[in-house]
């Protein structure tokens, strides 16, 4: 499928200005030129866009787009509407811009897009007198491809930083520059005090815990999702992911628990004698070993595979696992809970940024929903504190918040199984986003065609997962003295409110 160009109003709204104003039908011509992938480079400094476009020559041609600035002025006549409105900031702040917006600059006589060829200024290094020329078009059609994926380049190419603006009206964002953050796949991390060793297995908690709380779900986690997201052009990605969810509850329900029993290496002798079990990460969240620790170091083993981890605990039985150290019944119980909500479909994927800017997907379970949150807070009750660990390259270990363990603990297994290689098909290694999601591979998102594919499936996965960028609108309504009815409009985030 070929990529489309202004997919969203705003990314609409950019080029139908340009086009109304293009009265020799010039635009057209780049189109091709911006699916072909003739723009080498594009960068966006302040107002001012700077290409390289490889044309009929060996060398690229350069083009520079120069936007008229928003005026001060202006800047503070839309801010002081925005910031009065509750109902439009929790969108903003969402990295969502309600088209309300367009119709509020309008009336204050602010442009937020060109009304003629003298609002931008236009320049290509090429031979051809038509202004603007195919590189120049190529460029735009560019521009509004990555409009649609973040709409607040719209006010960084008028040199107004909106997510600032509203910072400074004590309205907190996950937003620096106009460009949303995403969270950092160590912001689970910890440098609180744990307590080894604490809290002691409780067994009437393990008892009590109850698996069959975990809402059936179905397909139903996909369909809180946009249709047609605008970090994938080339079709719909919420079909793809829905039929990830349909694979996988399969998956779960008929192929996990077969087990090969004639290649374990460990016996159920030796497992006897371990009487401690701790697994320690890496910084990407991943397995690094599952140390199985006896009396003595002759009896210490370590498995850095998960599917050796998983063929231990599978073939593991009822009768056998009374006879065992407490600490196989708590990671047993972990893959028992991923099983169950990957059955389910209470699983979600979440994004997370590396230390070397690359993104992450890591799968885990909704914790959206009261059941499963429960359930997790249950498991912490009787999961030693020390049971998860982080092990940094100079090889140091952290300990994760005792909250955040079970849930890691937990997504260990299901992003294991969510991104299992049985599972991967010739489609879903077709491009960076499909293997993002469901092989367990790290893309580097850095071109400018590219940047803002990471924080467009952040915001695309905002209604699943907790993020500090979720914001709503709140109405209150009180009865006054003289027993009349006042309306009071807030701004409130899942921690703190916001503004009255």
């Amino acid at each position: 499928m070929s990529i489309q160009f202004g997919n969203t109003w705003w990314g609409q709204a950019y080029l139908g200005a340009l086009t109304h104003i293009d009265y020799e039908n010039r635009l057209a011509r780049g189109k091709s030129y911006a699916r072909n992938d003739r723009i080498k480079e594009i960068s966006v400094e302040l107002n001012t866009v700077d290409a390289k476009v490889r044309g009929s020559r060996p060398k690229p041609y350069k083009v520079r787009i120069v936007h008229t600035p928003m005026l001060p002025a202006d800047q503070k006549k839309l801010t002081d509407i925005l910031a009065s409105r509750p109902d439009l900031t929790s969108e903003i702040l969402n990295l969502r811009l309600p088209s309300e917006v367009l119709d509020i600059s309008t009336d204050l006589n602010v442009k937020l897009f060109p009304a003629s060829w003298h609002d931008i200024k236009l320049n290509c290094s090429c031979p051809d007198w038509a202004v603007p020329c195919k590189h120049i078009a190529a460029v735009i059609y560019t521009i509004a491809n990555e409009i649609d994926k973040d709409p607040f380049l719209i006010f960084k190419m008028l040199k107004f930083d909106l997510g600032e603006a509203l910072q400074k009206r004590g309205l907190s964002a996950n937003i620096k520059g106009n460009e949303l953050l995403i969270p950092a796949i160590n912001i689970i991390r910890t440098d609180v005090e744990i307590e080894r060793g604490f809290p002691v297995f409780d067994p009437e908690i393990y008892d009590a815990l109850d698996l069959n709380t975990i809402p059936k779900l179905g397909k139903a986690i996909p369909q809180f999702l946009e249709a047609n997201p605008v970090f994938y052009p080339q079709g719909d990605f919420r079909t793809i992911l829905d039929q990830r969810y349909q694979r996988l509850s399969q998956f779960a329900s008929t192929e996990i628990k077969s087990v090969d029993e004639e290649n374990n290496e460990m016996s159920f002798r030796f497992l006897r004698k371990i009487d401690y079990i701790e697994c320690v990460l890496d910084q990407d969240l991943s397995l690094q070993a599952l140390w199985l620790e006896g009396p003595d170091e002759l009896m210490t083993r370590s498995l850095t595979r998960m599917d050796d981890v998983i063929k231990m605990l599978l073939r593991l039985h009822a009768d056998e696992m009374i006879m065992l150290s407490s600490d196989f019944k708590l990671i047993h119980l972990a893959l028992e809970i991923a099983v169950q909500c990957i059955r389910n479909g209470a699983i979600v994927p979440a994004i997370y940024e590396l230390a070397d800017k690359a993104v992450i997907i890591r799968w885990q379970p909704a914790l959206t929903i009261e059941a499963i949150k429960n359930l997790m807070a249950s498991f912490q009750q009787t999961l030693r504190q020390d049971f998860v660990s982080v092990q940094d390259e100079e090889g140091n270990l952290t300990y994760l918040d005792p909250a955040q363990q079970p849930v890691i603990l937990v997504s260990l297994f299901i992003h294991h199984f969510a991104t299992h290689p049985t599972l991967i098909t010739s489609k879903s290694s077709e491009d960076q986003v499909n293997r993002l999601f469901f092989e367990n591979k790290p893309q580097s998102f850095s071109s400018f065609s590219e940047k803002r594919i990471g924080p467009a499936i952040h915001q695309w996965l905002a209604p699943l997962v907790h993020t500090t960028a979720s914001f709503q609108p709140c109405i209150w309504i009180h009865e006054n003295r003289k027993n009349q009815f006042e309306l009071e409009l807030e701004l409130a985030s899942d921690h703190k409110e916001v503004k009255e």
